[in-house]
């Protein structure tokens, strides 16, 4: 792999690779949001305590930002991971 371009099963590997991750981490967020609500006996708010501050809001707001920033911060990651290729595509692949 490495001095020539990736195969497309190498391609789709490292793709498979990168999607399963994002799944994982998807489902982590889900995670912190349900035990978040069992931990205020699923209550629809949650306060958020910062320092000497705290935020009471809605949970799924707040598992919503996880997940966002988790993204934002994941998804540089995965993209410089994935092997940059042209498209390899020829006519006859789009006919079975």
């Amino acid at each position: 792999m490495f001095g020539r371009p990736p195969t497309r099963a190498e391609m789709r590997s490292i793709s498979d690779l990168n999607l399963f991750w994002r799944r994982i981490w998807t489902l982590e967020c889900i995670v912190v949001g349900t035990w978040i609500a069992a931990a205020v006996n699923f209550s629809a708010t949650y306060p958020l305590t910062i320092g000497a501050w705290s935020f009471p809001g809605y949970i799924a707001l707040y598992t919503l930002a996880l997940n966002l920033a988790v993204a934002t911060v994941l998804t540089p990651l995965f993209n410089a991971m994935t092997a940059k290729s042209t498209d390899q595509t020829i006519a006859s692949d789009y006919y079975a």
